[in-house]
């Protein structure tokens, strides 16, 4: 535990509130980067990449 607070420059107690402050200005918000969305043909025409569903229409005959 003291290993990663170290890593961290943290302490048990948690960050300072400069250094919190500084952190927040260095690295920004933590807030989860936004997905890009694929185009629905586009998610269609994959599901055709997997071999078993080739297989499977080669052998239906489509």
């Amino acid at each position: 535990m003291s290993v990663v607070l170290k890593n961290l420059d943290a302490t048990p107690a948690g960050l300072s509130w400069t250094e919190a402050e500084a952190r927040l200005h260095r690295y920004g918000l933590n807030q989860p980067l936004a997905r890009r969305c694929r185009p629905l043909w586009l998610q269609f025409l994959t599901r055709f990449l997997n071999p078993l569903v080739l297989i499977l229409l080669f052998a239906s005959g489509l």
